[in-house]
This record gives C-alpha cells, sequence and structure tokens, in this order.
C-alpha cells in the first residue's frame, strides 16, 4: 500500500452538549475529498479519542468509511497502552472496512523496544495494513530506527508517522529500512526537510483548515514547493499554542468549520489565542 501526500488528522466535531456530532463529521470529511486530500485518519489523537466511548469510537470510524466510499484512503487510529486492547481495535477496524490502522507506540507504561516489537507483531497479525507512530513527546518512548528496520520486515507493516522531531533519526529510518517503506512526517512544520530526506507524505493537523494548500506542497518543485512550505510553516506553528486539538478546533470555529467544542480534559482555547489566530489569518489571506 503506498502512501503519498496529505492525510487529515480529523478532529471529532461535538455539539453543544458534548454529543460527536456526526452530520458535521461528514460535511468535515466531503470539505476534505473536495479540497484533494490522500486520506482521512480518523480517531487518532486530533480526534480525542480518549474521551470516546468505544460505541462512539466504532460510530465514529463506520460513519467515516461510510462517507469516503472508497474515494480516498481511511486509516483509523488503533493504539493503546495494552497489547491486546490494541489487537482488538485493529480487529474492529477490519470489520469496519478501513484501509489501514494508525498505531501509537504504547505510552505510560514505557516498554523496551523488545516489548515494542512485540507489541507491534500482535497487532500486524490481524492483517490489516499497519502504520507505526512514533510520538515520543506524548507517549514517553521513543521507537528506535533499529526497531522500526526490524518492524519494517513484517510485510503488512507498512510505514511510520514520525514525529519524534529529529531530522537525524527520520534519515536513519530511511536508510535502514526497506525501499518500499512509507516515510509520514508527524509534524506538519517538518515537512520540507522532511520530503528532502524521502517522506513520502504528512499526517497533518494543519489540513483541518488547509487541505488543499497541504495536498499542493506534494506535487510542487524547486521554488514553489519552497513558497508553499513558507506560506504554511507559520500558520502550522501557531496551531499547537495551546496543543492539539485545542487550537486546531478554535481555528476551526474561527474558520466557521466545525464548532470549538471540546471534551474534559481538554478547555477551549484562551482569547489571546483566538485573536492571535485572527490576525495570523489574516494576514495569510484566509480571513
Amino acid at each position: 500500500m503506498r502512501l503519498f501526500g496529505a492525510y487529515v488528522a480529523l478532529v471529532t466535531p461535538f455539539k453543544d452538549d458534548l454529543s460527536v456530532d456526526y452530520e458535521k463529521l461528514k460535511e468535515l470529511v466531503e470539505f476534505q475529498i473536495e479540497n484533494k486530500i490522500s486520506g482521512i485518519v480518523v480517531c487518532g489523537t486530533t480526534g480525542e479519542t480518549p474521551t470516546l466511548t468505544d460505541e462512539e469510537y466504532e460510530k465514529v470510524v463506520g460513519t467515516v468509511v461510510k462517507t469516503v466510499n472508497k474515494r480516498v484512503q481511511v486509516i483509523a487510529g488503533a493504539g493503546s497502552n495494552c497489547t491486546k486492547k490494541a489487537v482488538d481495535l485493529a480487529k474492529k477496524c477490519r470489520e469496519l472496512n478501513v484501509d489501514s490502522i494508525l498505531v501509537t507506540c504504547p505510552f505510560y507504561n514505557k516498554p523496551t523496544q523488545r516489548g515494542l516489537m512485540r507489541h507491534y507483531e500482535e497487532v500486524a497479525k490481524v492483517g490489516l495494513p499497519v502504520i507505526i507512530y512514533n510520538v515520543p513527546g506524548r507517549t514517553g518512548v521513543n521507537i528506535l530506527p533499529e526497531t522500526v528496520a526490524e518492524l519494517s520486515k513484517i510485510p503488512n507493516i507498512i510505514g511510520i508517522k514520525e514525529a519524534s522531531g529529529s531530522i537525524e533519526q527520520m534519515i536513519e529510518i530511511h536508510k535502514l529500512c526497506r525501499p518500499n517503506f512509507n516515510i509520514l512526517s508527524g509534524e506538519d512544520h517538518l515537512i520540507m526537510p522532511m520530503s528532502a530526506i524521502g517522506c513520502t507524505g504528512v499526517i497533518s493537523v494543519t489540513a483541518n483548515i488547509l487541505p488543499k494548500r497541504v495536498s499542493e506542497f506534494f506535487t510542487l518543485e524547486g521554488e514553489e514547493k519552497l513558497a508553499m512550505h513558507e506560506y504554511l510553516y507559520d500558520i502550522s506553528r501557531n496551531l499547537f499554542i495551546e496543543g492539539n486539538p485545542v487550537t486546531i478546533k478554535e481555528a476551526m470555529d474561527i474558520l466557521n468549520l466545525c464548532k470549538n467544542n471540546l471534551r474534559l480534559p481538554l478547555v477551549k482555547a484562551s482569547s489571546e489565542t483566538r485573536e492571535k489566530l485572527i490576525k495570523l489569518f489574516k494576514s495569510k489571506g484566509i480571513l
């Protein structure tokens, strides 16, 4: 399975009573497809998955799969710090007909590299294409390039979303892994250097508001590519002022794409952050 271009890390929209807004979810999916996104990543960190019930998780993933209707790829978050639960989520995703699953490094219990190997081996046995998600800033564990290289020998472990922030680590992963192993940037502001070292795409928070521009980045060359990177850079950096998805939902509210309703322990962005985003969007011609 080839992964190329922009994949949106989709938010989960909530109504004012904090129930999932499934109609708005469908609208957001259509907005993404109309703006040439390569794929939808549903129920990841940006989707506030830890706050969803099992029933909500299944319905959100199912709604996205049905709405997409094979027009683009659907990748579902299926991670846990309990291997059995991650396997059960993978099985559920298989039933829901997703194209692949994004499996985060187990968080909080901090397994060794051998433990990480076993974890991903068990999830891979379900049979779905698996994308490793390395985000040590959230999990407390870094998946080393040598471990990724060993896991890449498993045919249905097809790639990695790399969010360590280390360009050197990304170079090592590209060097050590099999030739068709997909490397996706997990950080929007690094798509330019990541592309230079062999990255094939991005799982993007920024694409929630600018899917067309993030997608276009991967079709441009030379000075045009650099210009798009420079346009997106400040936007991407500022979409994490108060963390994710707090700031992106504030941005979507400003642009009338989605209400900035979040479930605790996340709370709405401050008025100062909102004003900063409005000023930035006006300077970029978005407002």
